[in-house]
């Protein structure tokens, strides 16, 4: 899943990654639908907000009226302070 360079999502387009743990997933532009595999929550997230991934299946899918951009890297010192569920909104039921 090591990935520096920024993905791109269309409008609509969805992506399945393997998520890692100590990996933090920051959106650049637009807005995405997330979920993982053993979390029951699933979020939304906006350009600026970030999020702690764990180890297991992770779906990331670009809102459905404009195209949205990301990037998944190794956490650092400037993200540490970030809990598991980062700056994401949680989806209520």
């Amino acid at each position: 899943m090591a990935s520096l360079e920024p993905h791109h999502l269309a409008a609509g387009q969805t992506l399945s990654l393997h998520g890692r743990h100590g990996w933090i997933l920051r959106v650049r532009v637009g807005r995405i639908w997330l979920t993982c595999s053993g979390d029951p929550q699933d979020y939304f997230l906006g350009a600026g907000d970030a999020m702690c991934l764990g180890a297991g299946r992770v779906v990331v899918e670009a809102d459905a009226h404009a195209a949205a951009q990301f990037d998944i890297q190794p956490l650092g010192a400037r993200s540490a302070d970030l809990s598991p569920a980062g700056d994401a909104v949680p989806i209520a039921p």
